[in-house]
């Protein structure tokens, strides 16, 4: 639940940059950069904040990551879980019931679209396929399809300022457009942005044939053309000289404009959008591995953890700002009682046992089970030269007592007076520091 929120927190942040930058954009630039800024950047909106840290470059990894600690609410106080459950298998029902409406409304404008062809009779002319039938209530494209009426007795000057509009519509593929801003917008159907995007898209490809119907026609003409059919019916899916809203079509024709790339603006867009996205994407900068699941019910061994380090990380390990406090040495610091062991089989075991360790003590908070939080919580420390542990501090929270309930167990380690078998770097003991991710799961 709180991953989805953090999620929806991050990609609307992303979205209020993109609308941000298009403003920016938006005086002067032609409108085929406006078009693809809106898609790409609304699609990149939605995709940079699923980024998985494991896809960052390796130098990303700051301290030597244990393997994740998954822990779930005891079996015998589950009630808060079975209730968060039922809270977010009612919104998932929510979510795909909305998805499939809106899936439906597409499906269905296309299958009109569909039949309406297979009832016309077509005639190609050039790149343009003109479909005629007796139903069509106002003339519009859909790919590189003219719908037309035969009936109609537009004059021979009105019929080619529509047929001119049209072909805009057909050679800059606006059909397109259309279809992807309708497949986004059955993913974020819950999302007010997108609809945004969907009615901006539409408004952007009527200004761009309006304007480029302008070079080969008179102003005057054009503008009667659209006063006198202003109340026609309104195209769900295609595109049409009468297509709504004509006022903000009228507006933008009577201003003179001339729209070329104007790298002025283009680079202030794109850093404000490339900002937005470093930041969200790379807030949390700690490589998580995959978890190991225990649960309380049932006391299961922790997994084999990761392979012992490289004869490669040995070789570059260097100290960090601190001076003496190591991300990576040659002798990693080990969790006490499997010193009978070969080296290999001892860092496993070291591991196993340090994980079984939190197991042994974490609690569930109380009320991070009443609030249904869940999610990950990672704490970093360090293993003094003494084998003592140090300065265990927060990297990641997420509220309601979990990070302060790891920070206890990492504590209880120098209550219990564990002593850790303390890292070595050319032969002498140094300090090393450790994150210790533990996964807090209601299910």
């Amino acid at each position: 639940m709180n991953a989805l929120i953090t999620y929806l927190i991050e990609s609307t942040l992303l979205l209020v940059g993109v609308i941000s930058a298009y403003q920016i954009l938006k005086k002067s630039s032609p409108y085929s950069l406006l078009r693809i800024w809106l898609l790409l950047g609304f699609v990149l909106a939605a995709l940079i904040p699923l980024i998985d840290p494991l896809l960052l470059p390796q130098n990303q990894l700051f301290t030597f990551q244990l393997p994740v600690l998954e822990l779930s609410a005891a079996s015998s106080d589950s009630s808060h879980a079975e209730e968060g459950l039922t809270l977010w298998n009612t919104l998932q029902g929510v979510y795909f019931l909305g998805a499939a409406f809106t899936l439906t409304q597409l499906g269905v404008a296309l299958g009109s679209i569909y039949r309406l062809i297979k009832r016309s009779s077509l005639e190609r002319k050039g790149r343009i396929i003109w479909a005629y039938h007796g139903s069509i209530k106002m003339p519009f494209s859909f790919g590189n399809l003219l719908f037309w009426n035969p009936q109609w007795n537009f004059s021979d000057h009105e019929r080619s300022m529509i047929v001119r509009h049209e072909e805009v519509h057909i050679r800059k593929r606006h059909s397109w457009d259309v279809i992807i801003s309708g497949l986004i917008k059955v993913v974020f159907w819950f999302h007010p942005l997108f609809y945004w995007l969907d009615r901006e898209v539409k408004l952007l490809h009527e200004f761009e044939a309006d304007e480029l119907t302008l070079h080969q026609y008179e102003k005057q003409d054009y503008l009667k053309l659209l006063f006198e059919h202003v109340s026609r019916a309104r195209i769900i899916l295609g595109h049409s000289v009468y297509q709504s809203p004509i006022q903000k079509r009228i507006e933008m024709m009577k201003i003179k404009q001339n729209r070329y790339w104007q790298i002025s603006r283009i680079i202030p867009a794109i850093l404000i959008l490339g900002s937005l996205g470093f930041f969200v994407a790379c807030t949390e900068t700690e490589v998580i591995s995959e978890p190991a699941r225990i649960d309380q019910a049932v006391n299961i061994p922790p997994p084999p953890p990761p392979p012992p380090l490289s004869e490669m990380e040995v070789a570059n390990a260097t100290a960090d700002s601190d001076g003496d406090v190591f991300n990576v040495v040659e002798v990693m610091p080990r969790f006490p009682g499997c010193e009978d062991l070969a080296d290999e089989g001892r860092i496993q075991c070291a591991q196993g046992k340090l994980l079984q360790y939190v197991y042994d003590n974490i609690q569930y908070p109380e009320a991070a089970k009443k609030l249904n939080v869940e999610g990950m919580v990672v704490v970093s420390f360090i293993v003094d030269e003494s084998g003592r542990i140090n300065d265990p501090t927060i990297v990641r929270n997420i509220g309601a007592g979990t990070g302060e309930e790891v920070i206890r167990v990492v504590n209880k380690m120098n209550e219990d007076n564990i002593r850790w078998i303390p890292g070595e770097q050319r032969g002498r003991k140094v300090k090393v520091k450790f994150n210790l991710p533990v996964k807090f799961a209601l299910d």
